[in-house]
């Protein structure tokens, strides 16, 4: 297998690639760039710190509830 097949590369043809990685920089997802109002506003605060109504607390409950239920109670029924 001496002729290089231009239609298939693998992940030995590394070094045959012809690639300008110049051309994909923008493409980076890794940035640390701030843009317009995040240069403004950096005050993060993380959830444990954040104030939470009894209301709030209500409907995370009955989220848990259903949540509970679709787990185990209806497989169970089914069984």
């Amino acid at each position: 297998m001496d002729d290089h097949d231009d239609q298939h590369v693998d992940a030995d043809d590394s070094e045959n690639l012809d690639v300008d990685h110049e051309d994909y920089s923008e493409m980076d997802d890794h940035t640390d760039d701030i843009h317009g109002h995040e240069a403004v506003e950096m005050d993060r605060v993380t959830s444990p710190m954040q104030e939470f109504s009894m209301s709030q607390v209500g409907i995370g409950f009955a989220v848990l509830a259903v949540g509970l239920a679709v787990a185990f109670a209806v497989p169970l029924l089914a069984a």
